[in-house]
């Protein structure tokens, strides 16, 4: 297969992989940290996804180091297969639970002046993250 830029089993996709863990591991904290996130279903549902998220990226990256250390060959067909079905899945259930946040977010009338109450700042990481497994698809 043709190597390309954040492939699996190189030096750019182990750095890549390392941010998404990074963006998933402060969407989680940041929300966790909020007052009141779990009344929010979906913020519930955001912070498992980004569970998952950052448990496959960490798995994916420990997997990239073993094949740099080993000088093994990741770019078998169906080990990229697998790792796109995976990042797909995942995108799926994050992307799911961020179009539903608005909506959770306009049912509280009190906080009329911001879309997102005060829940920016983990949206827009966890955005990253999925953008992040798109850019390299």
């Amino acid at each position: 297969m043709k190597e390309l830029l954040g492939s699996p089993g190189t030096v750019s996709g182990l750095l890549l992989r390392l941010g998404q863990c990074a963006f998933a591991a402060a969407s989680i904290g940041v929300m966790v940290s909020a007052n009141g996130f779990s009344s929010y279903t979906a913020f519930c549902y955001l912070i498992a996804s980004m569970g998952l998220q950052l448990l496959w990226s960490f798995g994916l990256a420990c997997l990239d180091i073993y094949a740099l250390r080993r000088k093994k060959d990741l770019q078998n067909p169906v080990l990229v297969s697998l790792f796109v079905v995976g990042d797909w899945v995942l995108n799926s259930h994050q992307l799911s639970s961020l179009v539903s946040l608005p909506f959770r977010s306009l049912g509280n009338h009190s906080k009329k002046s911001s879309l997102f109450g005060g829940y920016q700042i983990p949206g827009s990481s966890a955005l990253l993250v999925i953008e992040r497994n798109y850019a390299i698809q």
